[in-house]
């Protein structure tokens, strides 16, 4: 029965730019395409969003960030409409500020 090393013998030949160019390839196979909203969706949303910040309820607003669907959560402090921005505050206590064109949907907690 012949013995043999499997894939650790060809690890050795990768350089480090080919092991980063594999990477950026399956990274580039993952993204994903922003979703459309239509105008309806988008005003619900910012009703939910205008209705966490009066009451201060606890959201989980769903963001399209580097090509990736995310989720925040968090209490949303500020909604700035001339500069279209939301500041909210995460569970973890961290400040972070969302842009109105990465928001695709928000659920109140």
């Amino acid at each position: 029965m012949n013995k043999d090393r499997g894939t650790i013998k060809w690890t050795s030949m990768m350089l480090p730019e080919h092991v980063k160019m594999l990477k950026d390839f399956y990274e580039e196979i993952e993204q994903e395409t922003k979703p459309e909203l239509d105008e309806q969706m988008f005003e619900m949303i910012f009703l939910g969003i205008q209705e966490a910040l009066e009451f201060r309820q606890e959201v989980d607003l769903k963001v399209f960030e580097h090509h990736k669907r995310e989720s925040v959560k968090g209490i949303i402090t500020l909604v700035n409409y001339q500069q279209r921005y939301i500041l909210m505050t995460t569970t973890g206590h961290m400040k972070k500020t969302i842009s109105f064109d990465q928001v695709i949907g928000l659920e109140v907690v």
